[in-house]
C-alpha cells in the first residue's frame, strides 16, 4: 500500500470514529488515535472557556489538529477539569512535546495565567515538555 493510500485509509477511519463518536454522544477520544514519532509523541492542546471561570480542553495527536479546527463544536464532550486533564498528562511517556496553542478563529484561549502555570508545572514534574504558543498573524 502507497503511502497516500495509508494516509487515505487513516483519514477516512479516522472520520468515521470521530463522526460515530459526535452522533453517539460519547466524549470525543483523539487520544485513542495516538501514535508515538521520533520516539516520543507530539501533541496539541487546545483550551476554552464555558462560563463561570470554567475552561474545557482537548489534546489533539499532532496529525489530527487541521481536522479537529475544522470540526470543533463548544458543545462536543472534551475534557472538562485541569484535574481530568492531569490524569490524560500522565498517561503521556517521559520527553512527550505538547504544544499548547490557540486560535481566536475558533474562539480557543488559553486560561488564566495561574492555571497556565499550574498546568505547566505539573507538565514538567512528570517530564513532560509543555509549550505554549501564541497565535502568529499572517
Amino acid at each position: 500500500m502507497d503511502k497516500f493510500t495509508k494516509a487515505l485509509t487513516l483519514l477516512l477511519t479516522f472520520s468515521l470514529l470521530f463522526l460515530g463518536g459526535c452522533a453517539t454522544g460519547k466524549p470525543v477520544d483523539f487520544m485513542d488515535h495516538l501514535r508515538p514519532r521520533y520516539g516520543f509523541y507530539q501533541i496539541t492542546l487546545y483550551s476554552w472557556a464555558v462560563g463561570n471561570g470554567e475552561y474545557r480542553f482537548a489534546l489533539i495527536p499532532e496529525e489530527f489538529q487541521e481536522t479537529f479546527l475544522a470540526t470543533f463544536k463548544r458543545s462536543d464532550r472534551y475534557i472538562s477539569s485541569v484535574g481530568q486533564l492531569e490524569a490524560q498528562l500522565v498517561k503521556l511517556p517521559n520527553n512527550s512535546f505538547v504544544a499548547w496553542r490557540d486560535n481566536q478563529e475558533k474562539n480557543l484561549m488559553y486560561p488564566p495565567n495561574k492555571t497556565v502555570n499550574a498546568i505547566r508545572t505539573f507538565a514538567a514534574k512528570n517530564k513532560i515538555k509543555l509549550e505554549t504558543f501564541p497565535t502568529l498573524y499572517e
